[in-house]
């Protein structure tokens, strides 16, 4: 039942070919976003090096040397910086791309959850015999139907109604729903 459900028609089939597609070039990216990341770790690595060897020929300077001391610190100051930035810019970098991947693949996800998801054959008649006054309220984490009810002093019956929900499970965070309230 799954596979007919999944391979109902020709366009399904292009839609799961385009994830597929779509799913494979996001692992080749992030193969390449490791290996660009692996490449800026070794380029630290090797600014952290000249840092300490920085470092070290400063402390071999005789006191009486302040010019040459004084010209050491300013190239270590400016490694150390150009490290902080470099750092900074692929930390942000990493950040985008991570981002980015992210959101391609919660698309995807939403399309395959779509094409899964079976169809809804029962169709409920909805009546307009619920009270015509009432509040917008919007959907919270963890409401239900029956929840939203009785903090309303409502029926869930009046709340379908009113709303054409056939489903409960179909109300969503955030949804605005029409709140019936007897006088």
């Amino acid at each position: 039942m799954f596979a007919s459900v999944l391979f109902a028609g020709a366009e399904d089939k292009n839609t799961v070919l385009h994830l597929q597609e779509d799913y494979r070039m996001l692992s080749e990216q992030l193969k390449q976003l490791q290996v660009d990341v692996e490449t800026l770790q070794a380029k630290n690595g090797t600014l952290q090096k000249e840092v300490t060897q920085l470092k070290r020929e400063r402390e071999s300077f005789l006191p009486d040397s302040h010019e040459a001391l004084d010209a050491i610190k300013t190239q270590v100051a400016a490694l150390e910086k150009r490290y902080d930035e470099q750092k900074a810019s692929i930390l942000k970098s990493v950040q985008e791309q991570v981002e980015s991947l992210s959101q391609q693949m919660q698309k995807i996800f939403d399309s395959l959850t779509k094409l899964v998801q079976p169809t809804r054959a029962v169709k409920k008649d909805f009546s307009d015999d619920y009270p015509q006054r009432g509040v917008v309220y919007t959907v919270q984490p963890g409401d239900t139907l029956s929840v939203i009810a009785q903090k309303h002093k409502s029926t869930v019956r009046d709340l379908q109604n009113a709303n054409r929900i056939n489903n409960p499970k179909d109300l969503m965070v955030g949804q605005n729903i029409f709140i019936p309230q007897k006088d």
